[in-house]
């Protein structure tokens, strides 16, 4: 029986990377914002709340109340309640994993570079020059 080939593991290192170049910012600010974003939806789902990204999808941490459970023995055991995170995909992001047949990801050089793939709003075009300390042409 074949084995499959693994699917490749796209790390916070390669994120940071691929936006870092598709963005033309620092590393080290792409790495601040995308730590920023981690230490923030940490925070909001273990105080109960609720987190939706646009194009990714609704992050949520219900808590699963306790339960009992069977042991490889057969002896009962009380499995502790507990919180566990959970991602709703959006329509998007499910449509995108949809649409490829079977196969691998597309490599850096077939992937739609982020900044192509949508249109930056003017809030987020001014940012990025306020940061690269640039003037915005009108």
């Amino acid at each position: 029986m074949p084995t499959a080939k693994p699917a490749t593991l796209l790390g916070h290192t390669e994120i940071v990377a691929h936006l870092a170049q598709s963005f033309e910012l620092p590393r080290s600010a792409v790495r601040d914002v995308l730590d920023g974003l981690t230490e923030t939806l940490s925070y909001t789902l273990a105080h109960g709340g609720r987190a939706r990204i646009a194009g990714l999808g609704i992050f949520e941490a219900p808590v699963r109340p306790a339960r009992q459970g069977r042991g490889l023995d057969g002896q009962p055991y009380t499995v502790p309640a507990r919180r566990r995170v959970t991602l709703r995909p959006d329509r998007s992001l499910s449509r995108a994993v949809a649409e490829p047949a079977v196969g691998a990801a597309p490599s850096r050089d077939e992937a739609t570079p982020m900044h192509e793939a949508r249109a930056l709003t003017p809030g987020q075009i001014e940012a990025l020059a306020d940061y690269r300390g640039q003037e915005i042409p009108s």
